[in-house]
């Protein structure tokens, strides 16, 4: 996956996210390139965010 690694402070209001479910997605490894650095999450900027909560992965409309 190409692009640059961004903080997850930085990826949440890139994509307008809410905090926790982003951090907890996180910690529970549901992203592929997130990374702790220290204290710090790193992801790629290009990393999708999936929604479990439905089926195919998307809200419905």
């Amino acid at each position: 996956m190409k692009g640059e690694m961004i903080t997850l402070a930085e990826y949440i209001e890139r994509n307008n996210l809410a905090k926790s479910p982003v951090y907890l997605k996180a910690s529970q490894g549901h992203f592929k390139t997130a990374k702790k650095v220290g204290r710090i999450w790193l992801i790629n900027e290009n990393e999708p965010y999936i929604d479990y909560r439905f089926k195919d992965g998307k809200e419905k409309k």
